[in-house]
């Protein structure tokens, strides 16, 4: 029985990396990605937007998300805060395309 216990505290000691949350860097830059998608999404229901623009807008934030998701299989699920800083420029310019698109 003992065994049995300790096989399993060993396991859930191995999985719990796997469960734990993301960094807070991440958290960061996902939520920022979300409120774009809901800009994007806003613009094509309001008419500002037409769908080829926000396509394109769409295609750039998975681009986005791929790169993020590249940096952080390279530190084993966090963000360096170069990373962040890079994600972050990416995505400000991203923000300054939608604002240009939904307002030309």
């Amino acid at each position: 029985m003992k065994k049995i216990a300790l096989a399993s505290l060993a396991f859930l000691t191995l999985m719990a990396p796997a469960f734990a949350s993301p960094h807070p860097r991440v958290h960061e830059v996902n939520g920022r990605r979300d409120n774009q998608h809901e800009r994007i999404q806003a613009g094509v229901q309001n008419g500002s937007l037409t769908h080829k623009e926000a396509y394109r807008l769409r295609s750039e934030g998975k681009a986005i998300h791929a790169q993020e998701k590249y940096m952080r299989s390279q530190d084993g699920g966090h963000l360096t805060k170069t990373d962040q800083r890079l994600l972050n420029r990416e995505q400000n310019m991203r923000s300054r395309q939608i604002y240009r698109q939904k307002h030309d």
